[in-house]
């Protein structure tokens, strides 16, 4: 959830602070951390207005894109934004990894991509997971509410 991702990776960015005295580390790993879950409204999309549950998209979450981070931190001579940035985004995929239900190859997209994205081949999700949660975060629970009514058989009992 968000607020994880943002603690973790303010510790991110605090680390490189830190190491490096650069205040900008501490923005920018909270804002990379956070805002990669933004691929989120997609699936949120499809799952909640359209009801297809069948695919889980999630482009911006992928091992692959780690390497190209890293890379682009390397290319700027280790720029302590670009590296917080970097190492925020991994701490967030590797945060994921290990709290949600799923198989070892799924954050990688060329593994989502070779078993065509499809939900039941990359995680063991199920429609009571994939709702609970979301509905219990404070903005985002109400607004789905009132787009599709129907999910309300999915609220957590208090």
């Amino acid at each position: 959830m968000p607020p994880g991702h943002a603690v973790i990776s303010l510790g991110v960015g605090a680390i490189i602070w830190a190491l490096t005295r650069n205040i900008y580390a501490v923005v920018a790993a909270p804002l990379v951390g956070v805002l990669v879950d933004l691929d989120h409204l997609v699936d949120y999309y499809q799952w909640i207005v359209k009801e297809r549950r069948e695919h889980v998209w999630l482009f911006l979450h992928g091992y692959e894109l780690t390497i190209i981070a890293v890379l682009g931190a390397y290319a700027s001579g280790w720029n302590p934004i670009v590296l917080a940035g970097a190492l925020a985004y991994l701490a967030h995929v590797l945060t994921d990894q290990f709290t949600n239900h799923v198989r070892p190859g799924t954050y990688f997209l060329l593994y989502r991509a070779s078993r065509r994205f499809r939900l039941e081949s990359v995680a063991e999700w199920r429609e009571d997971d994939l709702f609970a949660d979301l509905l219990r975060f404070p903005v985002v629970g109400p607004i789905a509410l009132r787009i599709n009514p129907r999910l309300k058989r999915f609220m957590p009992e208090k």
